[in-house]
């Protein structure tokens, strides 16, 4: 085979910008034909280069979220706000000089979150038991 200059410029391109590994990801992936057409129909210039990319990266992500639809829907859940692992139900309160000590501000919440959520397990940190929660070492 004997190459002109025109194929030896391709060649040099397609190495600096990766087009090879970019033609095997495309294979590998199964929208290698997708690509070549897509790059057939729109246009050469910077705003269908940028339109193939879109079509390409859209395509990728219908692959994969039909792939993976079950890690995606426990992603999609977190992400709205929903956990598929339930959250322990702990409340920690702290006033380190004691609930007793705190201003009627504090002491309202403090009535209020009791109030609100019964179900929940409180614990509340003083100076008094704060060292049954946390290691603090020596040096420190």
């Amino acid at each position: 085979m004997r190459f002109s200059k025109k194929n030896i410029n391709f060649l040099i391109f397609a190495k600096k910008y990766n087009a090879f590994s970019l033609l095997k990801s495309y294979f590998k992936n199964r929208i290698l034909v997708y690509s070549l057409i897509q790059l057939m129909i729109l246009p050469k210039d910077k705003t269908g280069l940028e339109l193939f990319r879109k079509c390409i990266e859209k395509k990728l992500y219908n692959r994969l979220r039909k792939k993976n639809k079950n890690v995606l829907s426990d992603y999609e859940m977190v992400k709205r706000g929903f956990s598929p692992i339930p959250a322990p139900k702990i409340i920690w309160l702290c006033w380190f000089q004691g609930f007793e000590n705190a201003p009627e501000l504090v002491k309202s919440c403090r009535n209020s979150i009791y109030k609100h959520c019964p179900d929940f397990k409180i614990i509340e940190i003083t100076s008094h038991n704060f060292y049954d929660y946390v290691d603090i070492p020596e040096f420190i």
